[in-house]
């Protein structure tokens, strides 16, 4: 006699989570519903939260004349590690990782200007379409991947600067928009570096050479809006070779190291964002002990 086990959708997700996205891209031609399980952003989430990552790594081909830029994506879960080259994205750059994805565009030739979503675990990618301003007329381009909590909906930001240093901000909503939009709220200021998000706002640091001093700008990717952050009290004077912005127990934080890398001393200091609204920082300086 035959007997049929019915497995509710809950036990199910909670033995899925435990596997590997290798196993998991098989299980999805399971059934309809293990697809659809597999695919869910709330499952995505829950499975990030316990496995290893995917790491997506960007390099020069010193040995070539023109040192072309590869991809590779490292996953650290394989004993010693598997690496892969991605030989077809030769030349593409990439933003910073949320939730596991990445945006990654094509820097050359001038004129193309390929723009994808991409998930290094199972490498698949989203087209985007092309953006508003393209051509050889563009100096430079970098692209910021957001994503709004409140809407679990991701948005990627192009900044866009010219031949005069002007700068122009672009935004695609993946899900609902067919073509770029420009962004109403310019800053008139050019962020033509990589941002961090945290928490549905895309933060940076930007050095203003002519007033001597650095600022920081956020992005509100909900509502398209910038604003600028109060920076530190003491306002150190941050650098693209002597500081980082990283993200550290769920806050934005920038690690000063300048005077580690001048070898004035062996003393690091970390600025924590406890309140961006109102900048209020929090500060803990580290000793660089010799290893």
């Amino acid at each position: 006699m035959n007997i049929s086990v019915s497995v509710g959708d809950d036990l199910v997700f909670n033995i899925l989570i435990f596997f590997l996205v290798k196993s998991l891209l098989r299980f999805r031609c399971v059934c309809k519903r293990w697809r659809c399980m597999i695919s869910d952003p709330s499952f995505v989430e829950a499975h990030q939260s316990r496995s290893a990552t995917t790491l997506l790594v960007s390099s020069f081909d010193d040995r070539s004349h023109d040192r072309k830029r590869t991809l590779y994506t490292i996953n650290p879960s394989i004993n010693e590690g598997e690496i892969r080259c991605l030989s077809e994205f030769c030349n593409w750059s990439i933003s910073r990782s949320v939730n596991g994805l990445v945006c990654i565009y094509e820097q050359y030739p001038a004129e193309s200007h390929r723009v994808r979503l991409f998930n290094p675990c199972t490498r698949e990618y989203v087209n985007l379409p092309p953006p508003i301003f393209s051509g050889r007329d563009s100096s430079k381009q970098v692209y910021n991947l957001g994503f709004d909590p409140s809407t679990k909906t991701y948005k990627i930001l192009r900044s866009w600067i010219g031949n005069w240093s002007d700068c122009t901000y672009e935004i695609f909503t993946l899900g609902s928009d067919s073509l770029w939009r420009i962004v109403k709220d310019n800053p008139k200021v050019v962020l033509d570096t990589k941002g961090v998000c945290l928490n549905g706002t895309i933060y940076w640091t930007k050095d203003i050479g002519i007033q001597n001093r650095t600022i920081i700008m956020a992005f509100n990717v909900g509502e398209e809006k910038f604003r600028s952050v109060p920076a530190p009290p003491t306002d150190p004077m941050w650098g693209f070779k002597t500081s980082r912005m990283i993200q550290m127990g769920g806050h934005i934080a920038i690690v000063d190291y300048q005077e580690v890398a001048g070898r004035i001393s062996n003393v690091m200091i970390i600025w924590k964002l406890e309140d961006s609204l109102n900048g209020i920082w929090s500060h803990k300086r580290f000793c660089c002990r010799n290893l």
